[in-house]
């Protein structure tokens, strides 16, 4: 693992430690502390640079995740919510690990939705045959909905751009994913 990554996982270790420590009963339910799980698809555009010529491959792969983290409103009448989230899981059959960390912002419709958007860093162990870990800049959106007064139900696009991986099987790959994804939530 390379010292940036090595580092994010540093900061998404913090972020589970500050999302599970014991907290302040928030009444809001966009704010406080939160545990969930997610799942969804990753679509994987690849780029293809091999000694017998360009190619290009897309694939559609299984993923879920644990989900934590922390959010609060700017203010007390504020319906600006910031926070920083976490993840731990995998992708594909192939249970490739990925682990990831994002600012969130958000700002709340009425008492009961929560359009945001997030920039982060992911990162996936082996996203190409043999290349290690790979990074990527991840940025993405989506909405959620309170159900009850602490659990939220959620749906969540990120885009990452993993750049281009190098392996030993088939040269140089440039990599791109799209995650959707559906969660359920719990706030604390």
């Amino acid at each position: 693992m390379n010292s940036f990554a090595a580092k994010i996982f540093g900061l998404t270790a913090s972020a589970c430690a500050l999302a599970l420590a014991p907290g302040v009963a928030h009444a809001e339910p966009f704010s406080g502390e939160y545990i969930g799980v997610q799942a969804g698809v990753v679509v994987l555009d690849e780029k293809l640079s091999r000694l017998s010529g360009p190619s290009t491959d897309s694939s559609t792969e299984p993923t879920a995740s644990l989900v934590f983290g922390y959010r609060t409103p700017i203010s007390d009448r504020s319906p600006i919510v910031l926070g920083i989230e976490g993840d731990l899981g995998a992708i594909s059959d192939n249970i490739n690990a990925r682990f990831a960390v994002s600012g969130i912002a958000g700002y709340r419709i009425g008492d009961s939705a929560l359009a945001y958007g997030r920039l982060g860093y992911a990162a996936v162990n082996d996203i190409a045959p043999n290349s290690g870990t790979d990074g990527a800049l991840s940025f993405g959106g989506g909405v959620e909905f309170n159900l009850t007064g602490k659990l939220n139900l959620r749906a969540d696009y990120r885009y990452e751009d993993f750049g281009k991986v190098v392996n030993f099987v088939d040269n140089v790959r440039e990599v791109k994913a799209h995650e959707v994804t559906a969660g359920l939530l719990y706030t604390f």
